[in-house]
């Protein structure tokens, strides 16, 4: 009976457009925060940054995400669901330049553009779980697994592949890679009529 009524609700929300949009790019989202939270310390150091301070922009990092999910329901007031997701998304790519730009001569300056990347990455992560909750309300529960663990667990199978990319093109590849993806999700966002 247990088993039924579970797989029933994963067949319905697995079935819903909306939901599977808002899980895809979640786990992008998890990705790209993972990715970044993961290989950020390897370019560090080889800029020769010691472990404190490369500790610090990387805690930093995380710190402006949290932030960034405490104060997405204000961004949302202003610009709507859709425009703190799309916003969340594009604005990756640009601050990963800059900061990759700016690594060699300017650190300071670098840092403060990977700390403020991380509000940003994180920006959407309560607007997408109440978007998805939205659309399925009689699941709440299950969908909030879905937008929050299942999408972290699936974000995080991206290390492997990207741990080789590093290994053979750099870590700033993986970090643009990342960052493109994330932008080409924010202008599909932008195109969607809803979220």
């Amino acid at each position: 009976f247990f088993k039924l009524k579970v797989k029933d609700k994963i067949e319905e929300i697995l079935k819903n457009k909306t939901c599977m949009f808002l899980l895809l790019i979640s786990t992008i989202k998890s990705a790209v925060s993972i990715s970044f939270g993961t290989y950020i310390p390897f370019l560090l150091q080889k800029q020769g940054f010691s472990l404190q301070l490369t500790g610090l922009v990387v805690t930093l990092f995380f710190i402006a995400g949290g932030l960034g999910t405490i104060f997405s329901s204000k961004f949302e007031k202003k610009l709507g669901a859709k425009g703190v997701i799309v916003l969340s998304f594009l604005a990756i790519l640009p601050l990963t330049i800059m900061f990759l730009l700016t690594l060699n001569k300017l650190q300071i300056l670098a840092c403060g553009l990977f700390i403020l990347s991380g509000f940003f990455i994180l920006l959407s992560v309560g607007v997408i779980l109440v978007q998805a909750q939205n659309a399925l309300q009689k699941y709440i529960g299950v969908i909030s697994g879905f937008m929050q663990g299942f999408s972290w667990g699936l974000g995080a199978l991206f290390l492997a592949p990207l741990g080789l990319i590093g290994d053979n093109y750099g870590v700033d590849k993986i970090l643009l890679l990342m960052s493109f993806i994330a932008f080409i999700v924010g202008l599909y966002a932008l195109k969607r009529k809803t979220v």
